[in-house]
């Protein structure tokens, strides 16, 4: 008699390769609010099916060209996402795999701006209009602070790829020129905006097609002198109040 012979089963998908892109400050320094976040979040990624692989850059007094080093580490490395985390950023653990579960390419908490005179977010929303994706719970936004935002391996090489980002060569390496700092004109005559890397960088994905969105659950708190903490869940209740 002959025995009949099991089915095999699917394999199991392989882990999902996230790369923690941190670029840190010229005295190469991690807040130990930071570094214990992160030991949380990789007591949870098993469990999750993610490898996390974090990658600091430090020493370079140009924050632009960091990340632009580290984008295209994550290039060479061909993993699955990307995800900015500042030096001076903590978050709960399961914080990281709730930006990976969103069906969207970018997308990313925010945290309160170091000051006390008045409750700020590296934001920047156009008009008063602030839409929320029925959907997905998620605010678009038009650019959005990268101090805890998640980049897909679609919308990495999608900025990699951009044919006006222009080469340069960096340490015997060739990257790319996509971060950058840029001037604005504003309504005052000769007078200029500055507009950061990490909103530039927006900028670009929005250009490339993609939508910026951030989940306004996520408030991540911001370590300066003291431990910045918000609530932008909060915030944005005031802000849609004041804009009706």
């Amino acid at each position: 008699m002959t025995k009949s012979k099991k089915p095999k089963g699917a394999k199991p998908l392989p882990p999902r390769r996230v790369l923690i892109a941190t670029p840190v400050a010229a005295d190469a320094s991690l807040s130990i609010y930071y570094v214990d976040s992160l030991t949380n979040s990789f007591r949870l990624a098993a469990q999750q099916r993610v490898e996390l692989y974090p990658v600091y850059l430090a020493n370079d007094v140009l924050v632009q060209r960091a990340r632009n080093s580290l984008i295209a580490i994550a290039i060479e490395a061909d993993v699955d996402d990307l995800i900015w985390i500042d030096s001076d950023i903590q978050w709960q653990p399961d914080d990281i795999f709730r930006l990976l579960n969103y069906p969207v390419d970018v997308v990313g908490g925010t945290y309160r701006k170091k000051t006390d005179e008045e409750e700020q977010y590296p934001i920047q929303i156009r008009g008063n209009s602030i839409p929320i994706d029925p959907s997905t719970g998620l605010l678009e936004v038009d650019g959005l602070g990268t101090g805890m935002l998640r980049m897909s391996k679609k919308a990495l090489q999608a900025v990699w790829n951009d044919p006006t980002s222009k080469k340069y060569r960096n340490k015997g390496n060739i990257e790319k020129w996509i971060c950058e700092i840029l001037l604005e004109p504003t309504e005052e005559p000769d007078v200029f905006e500055v507009i950061s890397e990490d909103i530039v960088l927006c900028h670009k994905l929005a250009a490339l097609g993609f939508k910026i969105y951030l989940d306004p659950l996520l408030t991540c708190n911001h370590v300066g002198l003291k431990v910045y903490q918000g609530n932008f869940a909060e915030y944005l209740v005031k802000l849609q109040k004041a804009n009706a």
